[in-house]
């Protein structure tokens, strides 16, 4: 109400501003912005239990303002397991989507409960449009299920505090026939202003000589951006959401939030335990974040917690587990691929690959010397650039982790290789233990905000101290290893992993494993190791430097069967008479002291 009552007598208000481009978040007027129109749905509304409406949310893995932004967690779940879980919630809504072109968007995607389709590179690029990947979802997802969808819903990630209100409000207008295409819209009360060439403003949606009371100025709405309905032929024949007749659909103007930059991600974080608590969060549950850069890094009750994409590691939460591809794929996509199979099938949480750049990480001296190779005879160099995957490799990676629903990572070796591995959004980066004492490495690791993995191995404890001083405590998981391939038992020194729980009490600890057999990594999980990698390969009489310290595909299995056990056995330290122990005390036991009651069993 700022600006006092208006003169007398007012003068009319002056016309409303032009709509703008179709998806500008702009105010709108309550019918909408103009838009060209468009045929109806041909077909007659029919009831809504036999309508089929696919929602899809576009969540692709590359994002300049906030790296990783879809799968970074708010409230303690991922940005796009929040959008499927409003869209699963919604009742008129029948299947959900997410469009992506990132394996660990689509582990979390998968986990929230949502299909995946596997976004082209086409349509992955910072100049694609929201319509196109929907366009896209909408066709492979007819194709491949044979169904006919009636109504479609884009649906945005990036909207943190969208609810199932929302998404029903737009689904049922478009579904019921009210309308054929609607959007999420907040009441909005602003004066807009727009800069001039000269660098002064001008009123857009008021004359800036009249200043209205808030009472007496027509109602106009903001595009939230969260939610959008359209009728799947209106769509289609339009190629973009607004046509027809466009409904906006009431949202809650204290829940309207985008997440464009690093801000707008801790102003989620921050309002999350006040939007959430409805829904059933406690307000003080302990939130893990990640991919904040460091000066922006929310606080944690819980600080030895440490985020991969969806999934959480750290004391009190299961081991994840790791199948070091590395380059024991010898530079072949089908062993990669089959790699990734096993990995799958036996259970891990994630695999991982090595990442060089060839001219920066092989000696200079040693790009001539020549080698015997299973191709033949060549130098060095060239071998390394054998064993090394492009881009186009890593596409294909990254396209087979997202249908196999795993996660991938890699240890890069040197900043080239971290700024090629960005690309592709990693849950976390590792560093191998060779890469420990490079310092341009560990900064440029620690600028991505993600969750670096630290290998300890051919380290002294003050080389180990002078990396965690680099790299940060907040976001940082280190891992006990020895470096020789294989490792013998009597140099493995497990309990080193208790030193440096004692050393770090607020990072959590891990081992990387390059010995021969399954025991010792087992006993690493018992001592506490939160984390666990071992090496991975089809056979051990492969060719490669690492295949003779890897576990086989049926070695793995049982590797994380076994990991699972322990974790389940190994309990809560609280002391207990189990309610099975009772039989076996009754019988066996000749004085039967006190029997313990029901609450203390």
């Amino acid at each position: 109400d700022s600006g006092g009552a208006p003169p007398s007598p007012p003068p009319p208000p002056p016309p409303p501003p032009p709509a703008g481009p179709a998806g500008h978040r702009g105010s709108v007027g309550p019918a909408g912005p103009a838009a060209p129109a468009a045929s109806a749905d041909p077909g007659a509304p029919r009831a809504r239990a036999s309508r089929r409406v696919l929602a899809v949310i576009p969540a692709r893995g590359g994002s300049k303002g906030v790296p990783g932004k879809n799968t970074a967690p708010v409230g303690g779940t991922p940005l796009v397991a929040r959008a499927v879980r409003a869209c699963r919630d919604a009742p008129t809504v029948t299947d959900v989507v997410v469009s992506t072109d990132s394996g660990s968007v689509a582990a979390a995607a998968r986990a929230a409960g949502a299909h995946v389709i596997s976004r082209p590179a086409a349509l992955s690029g910072d100049t694609a449009s929201s319509e196109a990947a929907v366009l896209h979802a909408l066709d492979a997802f007819e194709e491949l299920h044979s169904l006919t969808v009636d109504v479609v819903l884009l649906v945005q990630c990036t909207s943190p505090f969208l609810t199932a209100g929302d998404v029903e409000s737009v689904a049922a207008a478009v579904a019921s026939g009210t309308a054929d295409s609607a959007l999420t819209a907040a009441p909005f009360h602003g004066f807009l202003w727009r800069r001039a060439a000269d660098g002064t403003g001008g009123g857009v949606n008021h004359e800036a000589s009249y200043r209205p009371r808030r009472q007496d100025r027509p109602e106009e709405l903001l595009e939230t951006g969260a939610a959008y309905a359209m009728t799947t032929a209106g769509f289609r024949a339009a190629r973009h959401r607004f046509f027809g007749r466009t409904l906006p659909v009431p949202a809650d103007p204290a829940r309207v939030l985008e997440i464009d930059d690093p801000h707008d991600l801790a102003r989620a974080r921050l309002l999350a335990p006040l939007f959430d608590t409805p829904q059933g969060t406690p307000p003080d549950t302990p939130r893990t974040e990640r991919r904040t850069p460091p000066a922006m890094t929310v606080a944690t009750t819980e600080p030895r917690l440490r985020t991969f994409g969806p999934r959480v590691a750290g004391p009190g939460r299961p081991v994840y587990v790791v199948g070091e591809i590395g380059i024991n794929h010898n530079g072949d996509l089908g062993t990669a691929f089959a790699l990734i199979d096993a990995a799958v099938e036996a259970g891990c949480d994630a695999v991982k690959f090595q990442k060089r750049t060839p001219e920066i990480c092989t000696p200079r001296d040693q790009w001539d010397v020549e080698r015997d190779t299973p191709w033949g005879r060549m130098t060095y160099i060239d071998y390394r650039h054998r064993v090394e995957f492009g881009e186009a490799d890593y596409l294909a990676i990254d396209e087979h982790c997202a249908k196999r629903g795993i996660a991938w990572f890699a240890s890069p070796w040197d900043t080239e290789a971290v700024a090629f591995l960005e690309k592709f959004d990693p849950p976390a980066h590792k560093v191998a233990s060779a890469c420990l004492t490079d310092d341009e490495l560990l900064r440029t690791l620690r600028a991505t905000g993600r969750t670096v993995v630290l290998s300890t191995g051919m380290s002294t404890p003050r080389q180990i101290r002078h990396a965690v001083e680099v790299l940060g405590s907040d976001s940082i998981l280190l891992c006990h290893a020895t470096s020789t391939y294989p490792a013998k038992a009597e140099e493995l020194n497990l309990r080193v992993i208790n030193t440096l729980q004692e050393e770090y009490p607020n990072v959590p600890i891990g081992y990387s494993g390059h010995e021969t057999g399954l025991q010792t990594t087992l006993a690493a999980v018992a001592l506490g190791a939160t984390f666990v990698e071992r090496h991975i390969t089809l056979d051990r009489a492969m060719w490669g430097s690492d295949q003779a310290a890897s576990v086989e595909p049926g070695g793995l299995a049982r590797l994380v069967r076994d990991i699972r056990t322990i974790e389940t056995a190994l309990g809560d330290g609280v002391k207990r008479v189990y309610p099975s122990e009772l039989g076996p005390m009754r019988k066996l036991r000749r004085i039967q002291g006190t029997l313990p009651a029901p609450a203390a069993i």
